[in-house]
């Protein structure tokens, strides 16, 4: 039989010990997973450094519940998307982008006048 002394001192190095135990394991798998990462395992982006990326989403319209409309512009041409649960429909391919020139005139056609630094009326 163990005196009582010494099970209190067994029981205060378990709970210490654990603990560490855990932070311990914790960091390992963290110092793996980002290791496993920069090795090439797992998802990674493409990285564009200095060059305008060639593929963005411009618009994404609801349809339904279960269908969504998608404008993705590529290269400076837009296409439209049908995104659904079962299937995934091109609309249209080949949509010219709008230019900020075209954009801007159509704006000023709405309101009546182009908005300009000069304008003050």
């Amino acid at each position: 039989m163990r005196p009582a002394y010494r099970t209190q001192r067994v029981l205060a190095s378990e709970i210490r010990d654990k603990p560490l135990a855990l932070v311990f394991v914790l960091g390992l798998i963290g110092i793996l997973a980002a290791l496993a990462r920069r090795m090439g395992f797992g998802y990674r982006r493409p990285q564009v450094r200095g060059a305008a990326r060639r593929l963005s989403i411009v618009e994404i319209m609801p349809v339904d519940a279960k269908r969504r409309l998608l404008l993705v512009k590529r290269d400076g041409v837009e296409h439209l998307l049908l995104l659904g649960t079962t299937e995934d429909v091109l609309v249209e391919a080949v949509i010219p982008a709008p230019t900020f020139a075209a954009t801007l005139s159509e704006a000023g056609a709405e309101t009546g006048r182009l908005n300009s630094p000069q304008d003050t009326t």
